[in-house]
């Protein structure tokens, strides 16, 4: 009579098969979010260095002898190895000897503001 029962212990197919779906189901949300927040840290970055080019721009403008001239000024600065094209809105300030200096940073041929700073400066 040979009805002998294999008693060694360990997981059948079944048990096997049952835990790999429940991990799959586990890490694709994972491999989701990763994919999400790599995709926020580039943006970030490509704010960051805009907001950089804002700096910069409002540094020259405000360390300059003359003050620049009222109204709309542009350029093109490279920060990071990428182009932004900023915009500088000039004002004097009616009855005080100040001047504002709004100051927008885009990605050329994007309307989208990836950085704003607003300064003033003290004019003659």
């Amino acid at each position: 009579m040979m009805n002998a029962r294999n008693n060694e212990a360990g997981f059948s197919l079944l048990e096997l098969l049952v835990a790999m779906a429940i991990l799959s189901l586990a890490i694709v949300p994972m491999i989701g979010n990763q994919a999400s927040m790599l995709r926020n840290a580039a943006d970030l970055q490509e704010k960051e260095l805009a907001m950089m080019v804002a700096e910069n721009v409002a540094i020259l403008m405000t360390i300059q002898k003359e003050a620049p001239v009222a109204g709309l000024l542009s350029g093109t600065q490279e920060q990071g190895g990428i182009s932004y094209e900023w915009t500088a809105r000039n004002r004097k300030i009616p009855g005080q000897k100040m001047m504002m200096i709004a100051i927008d940073v885009k990605r050329p041929g994007d309307n989208s503001v990836l950085a704003a700073l607003t300064t003033g400066r003290r004019v003659q």
